[in-house]
C-alpha cells in the first residue's frame, strides 16, 4: 500500500472523526458479525452503501477484509466506490488499484477507473485536476480499453 500512497498521494483509511460518526450506524452490521454466515455479513454492509452511510460502509467493508481475506478485492471494490460517492478521488483510485493488485477482474477496474477519472476531468472543465485525473488512467492502464478516448481528452 506504501507504493500506492506515493502514486495516488493519498493515506487509506478513515480520519477518526469519521469513524466516530459512523459508529452508530453500524448497529445491523456489527449484528450480523454474530451470525456465522457471511452472505448476511455482506448483505449488512451493503447496505450501509444503499443508505449512503458510506464513513460506516468503509469501516464495514475493511473489516470484512479482515475476516474473509479472499474477499479482499471485492470489499476494496465497494471501499472505492464509496470513496467516489464521497468525493475524495484519490482515496478511491487507491482502492481500484489495490483491488486489481489483489485479484479484481481487470476489465471490470478499467472501467470503473475510467469512468471515475473521466467524471473528474469533465466536472472538473478541463482544469488542472480533470488533466490530472486522465493521466492518472493512462499510467494506471497504459493498454486499457479506455486508453485511446483518454489520450484524445488529453489531446483536446
Amino acid at each position: 500500500m506504501k507504493l500506492l500512497n506515493i502514486l495516488v498521494g493519498s493515506k487509506s483509511g478513515i480520519t477518526k472523526e469519521e469513524e466516530n460518526d459512523s459508529d452508530a450506524t453500524l448497529q445491523d452490521f456489527r449484528a450480523s458479525l454474530n451470525q456465522n454466515n457471511y452472505k448476511c455479513q455482506f448483505h449488512a454492509a451493503a447496505q450501509l452503501m444503499e443508505k449512503k452511510e458510506y464513513f460506516a460502509c468503509i469501516k464495514a467493508y475493511q473489516t470484512l477484509i479482515g475476516m474473509y481475506p479472499d474477499k479482499r478485492d471485492y470489499c476494496e471494490l465497494q471501499i472505492a466506490d464509496a470513496y467516489k460517492w464521497l468525493g475524495d478521488t484519490k482515496k478511491a483510485i487507491e482502492f481500484l488499484v489495490a483491488a486489481r493488485i489483489h485479484g479484481a477482474d481487470a476489465e471490470k477496474v478499467d472501467d470503473s477507473m475510467w469512468a471515475l477519472c473521466e467524471d473528474v476531468y469533465y466536472q472538473s472543465h478541463n482544469s488542472s485536476k480533470g488533466i490530472e485525473a486522465i493521466e492518472k488512467y493512462i499510467m494506471f492502464f497504459p493498454k486499457g480499453k479506455h486508453i485511446s478516448e483518454a489520450k484524445a481528452l488529453l489531446i483536446s
